[in-house]
């Protein structure tokens, strides 16, 4: 659900902003997850969850990536990285706090803890400052000459954006796989419960450092980030191949995952990064990643559940390595005629405000004339 909402999130912000759209996602996510804690029924959980706490957490994350991006611009991905982290480090610090609680107080404590622990999403949103564009006669005010339906319309057009919106919606078939069904395998391998879970610890440690380092390295190569993006695509799905001969180890899983985390720095840190090289447009940067993350959160879905009925099906569980890396090396052969191609046409810089800024009334008349004379040209 994070991911599916993130179109309606772009929308939101370009109309609102980001500073209120984030901070009404940090009130639906701690309401999600308040209700969420006095639930009696799993279906109940499926709302209050899935769909409350999912979509407040999809217009908490998109703008503020996307503001990353528009702030900087010669550390851009190293911006990128750094923000994005924050989930992985988030993840390995508030597991221990919250195994704690899950221990002395239940699991309905623990999600108390996080409700209250998701208003901190509300204080950052207050703290954000929006970009405010100043008119001028070379750059008029022109924040509704151009909507969202002209800006779908150039992205479906986008061939280079489509190709990256099949890659990406491949690729992340089995981005979920090693996180739900690794725990398992090593358990089935005679792994301890405390030692299988510190595989899912050194993964998002991997992740995190690997986000940093595809950041610099982006950085320091802009023109080349599309193909760092589809090498380190393709070794990431021919590692997980890889490693299922030598997967029956506790040791060969451990280099697997941080392996495969510290590659994750690029298929997750640079995402936002390749959107904006797939549309050559800062400000179509939040739709193209809306989109794209749309769809890629139905493939998201499929993945970890394919595993479980090939399982059941009585196939081997080493399924799940090739599950993950195939579709990985399919979706980095999709992305490999975009080296060559070039960003089709899009808007001129001083068509639209910038995403963070809320659309501004067109109460002056010569801004209005100045619209519907740029509309025509």
């Amino acid at each position: 659900m994070l991911f599916f909402f993130c179109p309606l999130s772009s929308l939101l912000t370009e109309r609102y902003g980001a500073r209120v759209v984030t901070m009404t996602g940090g009130i639906l996510m701690s309401v999600g997850l308040l209700v969420s804690s006095y639930a009696q029924q799993l279906n109940i959980l499926y709302i209050t969850y899935g769909v409350i706490f999912g979509f407040g957490s999809a217009l908490a994350y998109l703008p503020t990536l996307v503001m990353v991006g528009q702030y900087f611009e010669k550390r851009r991905s190293l911006a990128t990285g750094i923000a994005t982290c924050g989930s992985n480090t988030g993840a390995l610090s508030l597991a221990i706090v919250q195994e704690v609680v899950l221990n002395k107080h239940g699991w309905r404590n623990v999600f108390r803890f996080n409700s209250g622990f998701a208003l901190v999403v509300i204080m950052c949103g207050v703290i954000f400052r929006p970009l405010i564009p100043v008119p001028t006669r070379e750059r008029p005010m022109v924040a509704k000459a151009i909507g969202f339906k002209k800006k779908f319309g150039l992205l479906m057009r986008n061939k280079k954006f489509i190709l990256w919106c099949m890659a990406s919606t491949a690729g992340t078939f089995g981005y979920f796989i090693p996180l739900v069904h690794l725990l398992r395998y090593a358990e089935d391998n005679k792994v301890s419960l405390h030692k299988a879970t510190l595989l899912i610890t050194y993964m998002s440690a991997g992740s995190a450092v690997g986000k940093i380092i595809y950041g610099r390295i982006s950085d320091h190569f802009q023109s080349w980030t599309p193909i760092i993006y589809m090498i380190s695509m393709f070794i990431s799905g021919l590692s997980s191949i890889l490693f299922s001969l030598v997967s029956t180890s506790y040791t060969g899983l451990v280099v697997y995952v941080i392996i495969f985390g510290l590659l994750d720095g690029s298929f997750i840190g640079l995402m936002s990064i390749m959107a904006f090289k797939c549309t050559g447009s800062l400000e179509l940067m939040s739709h193209s990643w809306g989109i794209s993350l749309m769809f890629m959160s139905c493939s998201m879905i499929v993945g970890p559940p394919t595993v479980g009925w090939v399982r059941d099906a009585g196939i081997s569980y080493k399924c799940l390595f090739y599950l993950t890396g195939g579709p990985m090396i399919l979706g980095a052969l999709i992305l490999l005629p975009t080296i060559w191609m070039k960003n089709e046409a899009s808007f001129p810089d001083n068509s639209i405000v910038l995403m963070n800024d809320p659309a501004l009334p067109e109460s002056n008349s010569q801004h209005r004339i100045e619209i519907e004379r740029l509309t025509v040209l």
